[in-house]
């Protein structure tokens, strides 16, 4: 089945960089599961408010600076927020942003595996955050979270 965004989803991917906007366009297009995009760029009050309550770990997040979406399951006509490490709707919506980065040749990461290029981990998914939680003894899962490696703003990375 070829999934396609709801209007939701289009209206959160606007204003983020061209080349994030080409890869979720592509990834939802091959993605084995239904996602949307529940967040794009946000001001520096969403991005506050997403810190307050945990769902970022800073107040000057890759939100601010067009970067980043967060994606969710949509899985039988509902939300699915999914549970690490071995969540299989997330690591099917990781594996189709893996496929459409390796196809376009744009490098980002994901929030399950925040120190390694997604196009560079392997097919279990559960088994590459399970090692980035030996690597980083409190880690922050944010399996919904793909970022674009490809600007200034974006974490630097060791591999």
């Amino acid at each position: 089945m070829t999934y396609v965004y709801s209007s939701r989803s289009e209206n959160n991917l606007l204003g983020l960089e061209e080349d994030l906007i080409v890869i979720a366009r592509k990834a939802i297009a091959i993605s084995e599961v239904d996602f949307l995009i529940n967040d794009g760029v946000r001001t520096q009050a969403e991005q506050t408010a997403a810190y307050e309550r945990h769902a970022s770990q800073t107040l000057d997040g890759p939100h601010l600076y067009r970067i980043a979406i967060d994606t969710i399951a949509w899985v039988d006509g509902k939300i699915n927020w999914g549970v690490p490490p071995d969540d299989v709707y997330y690591h099917k919506i990781a594996r189709a942003f893996q496929k459409a980065s390796i196809g376009l040749r744009i490098p980002i990461i994901w929030g399950g595996v925040w120190d390694v290029r997604l196009s560079r981990l392997g097919t279990d998914l559960g088994a590459e955050m399970r090692a980035y939680g030996h690597r980083h003894p409190d880690p922050f899962f944010d399996i919904g979270h793909f970022q674009l490696l490809n600007s200034r703003r974006s974490l630097v990375l060791t591999a």
